[in-house]
């Protein structure tokens, strides 16, 4: 993902350039201590909102996807706390992970008020186009292995992605596909979304997978197998994972674990910038709120015409996760079972032996 000359050839389709921003909610006002989550998140509208205005233009106005993360807009009761009201940009919605909190009343709000493009299930999973980007927009809290509907339905928007006129295809899901926030439980399930999902994302060759729910923001090189894959020139040849689960992030408190894939990523609040220059070049930021700067970018350069049907893992190889998970598990085992048996051993050794008495019978 290197600058590279962008003096190239363009189509028609071309010269629509255009920028995306993206807002993943993931704290509100009150909830798990974060008081300050809810202020900060509409300075953060408020900043996109002037800088969408002066700079960006895409039919006449900017176009902002509004991601919700761990809260829905009914938590923050609708129009009552939309402070800026949303004038004239077009606002996607994506279910989170609380929808389903008590009983699924909680995913209602989100469910009835927000209209999405009638080519999915309602608010959990769609598709729509702008510019020179395809973006599929899927929930990570319905079945989503092969076979299910969510699965059958991606699949088939991917197949009908006309990349001549949208080179560009991104994907939104809560829970990250590529993460490495030290939380062993979530880590584990974005091994499932891998098994079900990462084969198919890369032989349909989309650029870009958006993510939220861990409370950090996070880059990927382009990533597929658990393996960097780029070419010679720097060219991308997988997906390149963005996690931006900025809002709330003084909610957790875990590190990152080492991994060969991760690029960047901080704790922090912040928002993330697409800039979509033609059908081969982008240019990502992620805005730090509190320093009011770009504190990470990159260029993603691609031809989306990477070798689909490839192994996800060659012969032979094991992630090292795997490997010191797998190992993790071992230790806790013998830890376990010395615990357990070293305790009885040194009872059954401290036991004074006492011989029983023969039984005397008269005669």
């Amino acid at each position: 993902m290197r600058a590279q000359n962008m003096a190239s050839a363009t189509t028609a389709a071309e010269v629509q350039a255009f920028a995306v921003f993206f807002l993943l909610r993931v704290g509100g006002g009150s909830n798990e201590g974060c008081s300050e989550s809810a202020d900060a998140y509409a300075r953060a509208q408020q900043n996109v909102m002037l800088t969408a205005t002066n700079t960006v233009a895409l039919q006449d106005q900017a176009q902002i996807n509004h991601v919700y993360g761990d809260d829905d807009y009914g938590y923050l009761e609708g129009v009552k706390k939309d402070h800026i009201k949303w004038p004239s940009h077009p606002t996607f919605e994506k279910e989170g992970t609380h929808g389903y909190d008590s009983y699924g009343e909680c995913g209602v709000p989100s469910a009835t008020r927000f209209h999405m493009p009638d080519n999915g299930n309602g608010v959990y999973w769609y598709s729509f186009d702008t510019g020179l980007a395809h973006h599929a927009v899927v929930s990570s809290e319905h079945e989503f292995a092969r076979g299910s509907p969510l699965y059958n339905w991606l699949v088939n928007d991917l197949k009908s992605v006309d990349r001549s006129k949208t080179p560009w295809v991104f994907l939104y899901i809560h829970r990250p596909l590529y993460c490495s926030v030290a939380y062993s439980g979530d880590y584990y399930r974005s091994l499932l979304f891998r098994d079900e999902l990462e084969q198919e994302l890369a032989d349909y060759h989309v650029d870009i997978v958006f993510a939220g729910h861990y409370h950090s923001y996070e880059r990927t090189c382009p990533v597929f197998g658990d393996r960097c894959i780029e070419s010679p020139s720097g060219k991308a040849m997988a997906p390149v994972h963005l996690m931006v689960g900025s809002g709330g992030y003084q909610v957790d408190d875990a590190g990152f674990y080492r991994s060969r894939w991760r690029e960047q990523g901080f704790l922090e609040h912040g928002y993330g910038r697409v800039h979509i220059y033609n059908s081969t070049h982008l240019h990502f930021e992620f805005v730090s709120n509190a320093e009011r700067r770009v504190k990470d970018e990159a260029w993603i350069v691609s031809t989306h015409d990477w070798p689909s049907k490839r192994e996800r893992y060659p012969p032979g190889y094991f992630p090292p996760q795997e490997i010191a998970g797998f190992g993790a598990a071992v230790m806790l085992a013998s830890l376990a079972t010395y615990a357990v048996l070293v305790p009885a051993i040194r009872r059954a050794r401290n036991t004074k032996y006492t011989p029983v008495q023969p039984i005397q019978f008269s005669k």
